[in-house]
């Protein structure tokens, strides 16, 4: 049986027209995908340049270095910068990172009428990151200053604490 001309092109272009829709809806959809990842690398990008300062600073930190200050100082713009990165992070992530930020910024104090644990009503920032304060051990030998071991102990400990939460914090921003 002959093909005829009025048939074949009837097939060929119902099979042009599919095949033209499902490029245009994966071109579209990678696209999208595309613009996702790339909204969401930038977005990472810049929370995680809200954070450079302070993972140098406790990276390089000695005795001397005061952890409260540094996070106090730096505070407004890391809330503001997670508050924008939020909106880039799926549900179930973003209530991880709160309470990754909650670990290293302390906003609950003991409330003296519960005896319990609640949101302070005051956001104290002498208090925000006490958990980060080593002792000053100095002492002084034979005339000489020298820093106690356990202000050494406390410092790497307070130390050790900041960089596990920030990693904690900053490992939501990890590029896609």
């Amino acid at each position: 049986m002959p093909i005829e001309p009025g048939n074949l092109s009837l097939g060929v272009l119902a099979g042009g027209l599919i095949g033209a829709f499902a490029s245009h809806y994966l071109t579209k959809s990678r696209s999208s995908e595309d613009r996702k990842i790339s909204d969401f690398n930038k977005a990472a990008a810049e929370f995680r340049c809200a954070f450079t300062d302070e993972v140098r600073l406790v990276a390089e930190s000695t005795t001397e270095t005061d952890f409260e200050k540094i996070f106090n100082e730096a505070y407004i713009r890391q809330f503001n910068a997670l508050i924008r990165f939020q909106a880039y992070l799926s549900e179930n992530d973003r209530i991880e990172i709160e309470k990754a930020w909650k670990e290293h910024c302390i906003d609950y104090f003991p409330d003296a009428e519960d005896n319990g644990f609640g949101p302070s009503k005051e956001i104290n920032e002498n208090i925000r990151f006490m958990h980060y304060e080593h002792k000053q051990g100095i002492e002084n030998r034979g005339g000489e200053f020298h820093i106690t071991e356990e202000h050494g102990v406390s410092l790497k400990r307070a130390k050790q604490l900041a960089i596990k939460n920030l990693e904690k914090i900053l490992s939501f921003a990890v590029f896609k």
